[in-house]
């Protein structure tokens, strides 16, 4: 005779493991696709955004430090969805060598102005193999920046990316 007990304690942690699993796949999903009017925090938005890239990339060679948590402004999901992550894997693949990708954000006349900034680690190399895929390139960046409304400035180890909104107070 089963233990009652224990299985019944198995199947309410299979419960909670699925409603987890459910809601965690619903997050995803609403980033990957969200509505085309949906506005998010954009700290918030860069977090979500900046968890599934962590992994790839460490893996390429870089640090990544988001000092964005203090900017409470609201930007089109979208925005952060394309040209923010866009503009940040072209900067890491124009990169000639590992480093430490820094993140600020801030308002500036009605603005959000963000700014992805990489800086060399001293003494360190360029990885010995490049993952095997098509770069971006900064026309595909400047054409979803185009496509958002977004104001797109570019130097070798920087880019700003501005648009228009209401301050969340």
């Amino acid at each position: 005779m089963p233990d009652l007990v224990v299985l019944g304690k198995n199947c309410s942690s299979i419960k909670t493991l699925s409603l987890e699993a459910a809601s965690t796949c619903v997050g995803l999903m609403s980033w990957l696709a969200p509505n085309d009017n949906e506005r998010v925090r954009i700290n918030k938005g860069i977090a979500d955004s900046v968890e599934l890239l962590t992994t790839e990339i460490s893996f390429r060679g870089f640090d990544l430090v988001n000092e964005t948590v203090s900017v409470d402004a609201e930007v089109p999901q979208s925005i952060l969805r394309s040209v923010f992550v866009a503009s940040l894997i072209a900067l890491i693949d124009a990169a000639h060598s590992p480093g430490k990708v820094l993140l600020t954000a801030r308002v500036v006349d009605g603005e959000v102005l963000l700014v992805i900034a990489i800086t060399a680690f001293d003494g360190e190399s360029a990885p010995a193999s490049l993952l095997a895929y098509r770069e971006l390139d900064w026309d595909d960046v400047q054409s979803l920046a185009a496509a958002e409304g977004v104001s797109l400035e570019r130097a070798d180890n920087l880019v700003k990316l501005r648009y228009r909104t209401a301050v969340v107070e």
